[in-house]
Order: structure tokens, then C-alpha cells, then sequence
């Protein structure tokens, strides 16, 4: 049986997918364990993990409609379009905010007079980004503030969410983490401000970047957005 150029440009392509991929070390420790210079290694080897993948399936896509010229042009498409979810995919890496208590439970209860009958009450106040327009390689600063409120509660376990959604110039809809990126804390009741930088790649793609930021306690849940859009 002859085997055409076409499909040997194909199989070369997954042969290469699979090797590449294969030879990429990742690391097991947890972001928040990491240091500085682990951390900025991790990203690049999760961004080139992920973006591999996305070139080499729009290779063979375009291989299989258009033969090699297709396979060239497909890679591009399918490398432009991965890039931005394989960023999705990696803010694990990104998210480097601190946490810290702004008020105790006694401050927060007079400041929002709440009345202990009420029971566990999680109300995420802010979220901000800022600048709201930055240009790719350059980063953003994160900050936002919540309070999870529970009489006689200690060393609640808080779970705080992102995920990002990007629009790009048709106004589509693209989700870059379907699994929201998720830590857990163990406060106490109050007031706890979140603060920190968030680089934006060199290589995103302009457009609009809707950040959603959740804070979760014993089934309750409170989230807030914020756009940045990325432009040069």
C-alpha cells in the first residue's frame, strides 16, 4: 500500500509531538513552595509543555485538509491560539499575591455590624486590577479584600479561585482555565487583604482579559471580575 507525502508529513508530526512533549521536565513542587527563580523556570517549561501540543495539532489538521503547506500554516494558527490557553493552563506559576488579616473579627463585625444569629457570612468586597491597560511583557498588580465572618470559628479553611477569560478582536470568548487555579487558606475570622503582581506574557495576544476571583467557606461562595486589556 502506498503511503502518501501527506500522511508521512502527519505521522512526523505526531512522532515529533509525542518526543518533544515527552522530554519536557516538569516540576512537582507546588507554586507557593517555590522559590523565586523555580517558579520562573516552571512557567517556561509549562508554556512550551502546553504550546507544543497546540502547534503541532493545528500541523495536523491543516497537514490532513491541506497537505504540507496546510501542515506549515495550521502549526502557525494552531501555536498562535495555544499560546494564550497554554498561559491558561500555567497561571499557577503567575499568581504570587500575598494574603494577610486587615482587621480581626471584633474590627470586621463593628464595621459591617454583623450580628453573629446570622452565622457564616463570606463577602468578597473588592477586586481590582490595575493598570487596566498594559502592554504584553510588562505586568499588572492584583488586589482585592473579603471577609469570611463565623462566630467562635478558628482556623477556617478558605478557598480563594481564579480563572481568566479571554476575548480576542471578534469578541469570542475563550476560557484559559476551564479548572479555576484554587488555593486554600487557613485564616481566622475577619477582613483579609489580597495583594501582588501578575506578569503579562511578551507573547499574549491583544485583547481583553477578564480576571474572575472567588472566595469560598462552608458552601459559600462570593467572586468578583475585572478586565485588563493587553495592548501594545
Amino acid at each position: 500500500m502506498k503511503i502518501s507525502k501527506r500522511h508521512n508529513l502527519v505521522a512526523l508530526l505526531v512522532i515529533t509531538a509525542f518526543l518533544f512533549t515527552s522530554c519536557i521536565p516538569m516540576s512537582s513542587k507546588r507554586p507557593e513552595d517555590m522559590t523565586d527563580e523555580e517558579r520562573n523556570a516552571a512557567k517556561d517549561e509549562c508554556i512550551i509543555a502546553n504550546t507544543v501540543g497546540g502547534a503541532i495539532a493545528g500541523g495536523i489538521l491543516g497537514g490532513l485538509t491541506g497537505g504540507g503547506r496546510g501542515a506549515v500554516k495550521g502549526a502557525i494558527a494552531g501555536g498562535t491560539v495555544a499560546f494564550a490557553l497554554a498561559w491558561g493552563k500555567c497561571i499557577n506559576y503567575y499568581f504570587n499575591v500575598s494574603n494577610r488579616q486587615a482587621a480581626n473579627y471584633q474590627e470586621t463585625a463593628k464595621s459591617i455590624n454583623y450580628d453573629p444569629k446570622k452565622g457564616t457570612l463570606v463577602k468578597l468586597e473588592k477586586f481590582n486590577i490595575s493598570p487596566s491597560t498594559v502592554p504584553p511583557g510588562k505586568e499588572v498588580t492584583l488586589s482585592g479584600a473579603y471577609y469570611v465572618m463565623e462566630a467562635g470559628a478558628k482556623d477556617m479553611s478558605v478557598t480563594e479561585s481564579f480563572s481568566i477569560v479571554y476575548y480576542d478582536k471578534d469578541g469570542n470568548a475563550n476560557e484559559l482555565n476551564k479548572e479555576p487555579y484554587s488555593q486554600k487558606k487557613t485564616i481566622d475570622p475577619g477582613t483579609r487583604k489580597v495583594e501582588g503582581p501578575f506578569p503579562i506574557h511578551k507573547d499574549l495576544p491583544e485583547g481583553r482579559y477578564k480576571f474572575i476571583y472567588e472566595v469560598s467557606y462552608k458552601g459559600q461562595t462570593d467572586r468578583r471580575e475585572a478586565e485588563v486589556t493587553v495592548k501594545n
